[in-house]
C-alpha cells in the first residue's frame, strides 16, 4: 500500500513523501505545492503593492535620485535600494506598533524609512570617487548626508521625517550614545532608535547573517564574501572596497580611542528593552 502525505516545510512548500505515488498523487502533488507557491507570491506582490501606493510620494523621489535608471538593456542598477527601502518600511511598521507609537509618528517613522537610502547612488558615488583619488570616504560620506537631507528639506519633507530618514548607518553613533544617556527618551527620539535598530539587522531584503569563521581563524561577513566572490571570498588588495574597508577601520578605531562606547547591545538594553522579545534571524515579517 502506498501511503502519500502532503508536510508543509519552512519553505511554504509541501514536501511529498511516497514509495512508488500513483501519477495522479504526483499531479496531486504538484498541484498543490505551486498553488500554494503561487499565492504566496501573489500576496507579498500585492502587501508591497499597496505599501508602495501609501508612499508613492516618497517613492517618487526615489525615480528623480536616479534609482529606477536603467543603463542600456539591464535591470535597474539601483533598483534594488528601493527594495531595501519598502522591506524596512515593513519591518519597522510592526516594530511600531509592537513599541506603541502614535498613529502620526508611525505614519512619519515609516515615510524616513522609505526616505533613508534615497541619495543611495549619490552616496557611493561619492565614496568610490574619494576613495580612488585617496581622498577621505568618510569626508565624502558626510558630505552626501548633508546634500541628502538638505535636498529632502528642500522638496518639502518635514523636519520629524528628515531626522528619522538620517537614522541609519555610523553616522549617528555619537547622537545615539548622547541619547542614551538622556533620562528619559522622546517618542520621536524612540522612533529615532527603532529605525536604526531595524536597518542594522538589515540587508538589502534579508535578515544579517552571522559572521563566518575562516580556517586561518578571521572573520567574514556576508558582504565580504560578496565582494569577494570569484577570489574564493577573499577581497582583493587595492580594490575600492578594499580601500572603503581599510578607511572605515581606521575612522572607528579613532572613535574608540576618543572615548566612544556605543555598541549595539547598549542600544537594546538601555533604550528599548521591549526589543529583547525579537530574534532577528528567526523573526519573521507576515504581510
Amino acid at each position: 500500500m502506498t501511503i502519500v502525505t502532503y508536510e508543509k516545510g519552512d519553505n511554504l512548500l509541501y514536501t511529498l513523501r511516497a514509495g512508488k505515488a500513483p501519477f495522479h498523487d504526483i499531479m496531486q502533488f504538484m498541484t498543490v505545492a505551486l498553488t500554494e507557491h503561487n499565492n504566496l507570491n501573489d500576496k507579498k506582490r500585492e502587501y508591497f503593492f499597496r505599501l508602495s501606493l501609501k508612499l508613492r510620494e516618497a517613492l517618487r523621489l526615489h525615480k528623480e535620485a536616479g534609482l529606477w535608471a536603467r543603463v542600456g538593456n539591464a535591470e535597474r542598477d539601483w533598483g534594488n535600494v528601493t527594495e531595501h527601502c519598502l522591506v524596512e518600511v515593513a519591518r519597522v511598521g510592526v516594530l511600531a506598533d509592537m513599541l506603541g507609537l502614535s498613529h502620526e509618528m508611525r505614519d512619519k517613522l515609516l515615510r524616513a524609512a522609505a526616505l533613508h537610502d534615497v541619495h543611495k547612488k549619490t552616496e557611493k558615488d561619492m565614496m568610490n570617487k574619494a576613495a580612488t583619488n585617496g581622498g577621505s570616504v568618510w569626508t565624502a560620506y558626510d558630505e552626501a548626508a548633508s546634500i541628502s537631507t538638505q535636498n529632502l528639506h528642500d522638496v518639502g519633507i518635514d523636519p520629524v521625517t528628515v531626522r528619522l530618514a538620517g537614522a541609519a548607518g555610523h553616522g549617528v553613533l555619537h547622537e545615539v550614545e548622547h541619547m542614551l544617556d538622556a533620562p528619559e527618551l522622546s517618542e520621536e527620539d524612540i522612533a529615532f532608535l527603532a529605525l536604526h535598530y531595524i536597518d542594522d539587522i538589515t540587508m538589502g531584503t534579508d535578515w544579517v547573517a552571522p559572521a563566518q569563521v575562516r580556517e586561518d581563524g578571521t572573520l567574514q561577513n556576508a558582504l565580504d564574501f560578496k565582494m569577494g566572490e570569484g577570489n574564493e571570498g577573499r577581497i582583493k588588495p587595492g580594490s575600492t572596497y578594499d580601500l572603503l574597508n581599510q578607511a572605515g577601520s581606521d575612522h572607528f578605531e579613532a572613535i574608540q580611542h576618543g572615548g566612544m562606547s556605543w555598541s549595539l547591545d547598549v542600544v537594546l538594553k538601555k533604550s528599548l528593552p521591549h526589543l529583547s522579545m525579537l530574534k532577528p534571524l528567526n523573526y519573521r515579517l507576515t504581510p
